[in-house]
């Protein structure tokens, strides 16, 4: 009987123990199952392991920084290079006020004949002569035949009205067209002032009256079959102003803008003539 219950015993012990071996064992496997799993998928990985800059595009090293303060070039720039000497194979007629005066004095369009006058404007050009001349200004358009006539009219006119103004103008380019029928005509936009002058407003004398002016200078032209000469890429700042450099009194450009002007008129003629 006493060894019945001593093997009893000895079983009960025995399947306990077999019982935490399993249990022991299987508990090891789970736990090596778990550390072989991989990463949570939510968490972000490159397979090259290069981590991308914020906001997850790669840049791309030719592309420049727009914060970089790099200037972007000015695509309306002119470029007037080899249209620095004279012109030999057209004839030029140059009619206006004293910006033409600048053109004479530092004689840097020469192959041009250039008839001006200090004051001249769309009205007196039918009774004043111009500098050196006899009789009245337009009609020295009278005694040759031109290839080019640029007429340089406006900043003497600023101050009148404007109708009034385009009206005279129009009478101007209809008498050049009977004394130059094979002539092409261009009406030349009134050039920009300086900050200062624009700012004493004298004889209506402003910027904002100069692009006011050379729109209806724009149209005239179109309507009345005449080209209109845009010097604006030679003058003009970016804020609509005479550059400072380009004059003393702010408003007739010196040596070095009178040069600029006559390559710029070059070459506006040329492209004119090849069309």
């Amino acid at each position: 009987m006493q060894l019945l219950k001593f093997l009893h015993r000895f079983i009960s012990i025995g399947l306990f123990v077999c019982f935490c071996f399993l249990f022991f064992c299987l508990s090891g496997c789970q736990s090596q199952q778990i550390s072989a799993d991989p990463p949570d998928s939510g968490q972000s990985s490159t397979e090259s392991g290069d981590e991308l800059p914020s906001g997850g595009e790669e840049k791309n090293p030719d592309e420049q920084d727009p914060s970089s303060g790099s200037e972007v070039p000015d695509s309306s720039e002119e470029d007037s290079v080899g249209y620095e000497d004279p012109l030999s194979d057209i004839s030029i007629a140059v009619l206006g006020n004293s910006m033409v005066e600048s053109l004479y004095v530092y004689n840097v369009l020469p192959e041009a004949d250039l008839f001006y006058k200090i004051g001249l404007n769309v009205t007196t050009v039918f009774t004043k002569n111009c500098v050196n001349g006899t009789g009245p200004a337009i009609e020295e358009l009278s005694k040759k035949q031109y290839d080019d006539i640029i007429l340089v009219f406006g900043m003497n006119e600023l101050g009148w009205n404007q109708d009034t103004f385009i009206r005279d103008y129009t009478q101007v380019i209809a008498q050049v067209k009977q004394y130059q029928p094979e002539a092409t005509i261009y009406v030349h936009s009134v050039t920009p002032v300086s900050d200062e002058v624009s700012a004493k407003a004298e004889n209506g004398i402003t910027n904002e009256r100069v692009q006011a002016c050379n729109a209806a200078l724009m149209q005239m032209a179109q309507e009345n079959g005449v080209q209109y000469l845009n010097a604006d890429p030679v003058f003009c700042t970016q804020t609509g102003s005479l550059a400072p450099e380009a004059s003393v009194d702010g408003i007739h450009p010196e040596i070095e803008y009178s040069r600029r002007w006559a390559y710029y008129i070059r070459k506006c003629l040329k492209g004119v003539e090849q069309q």
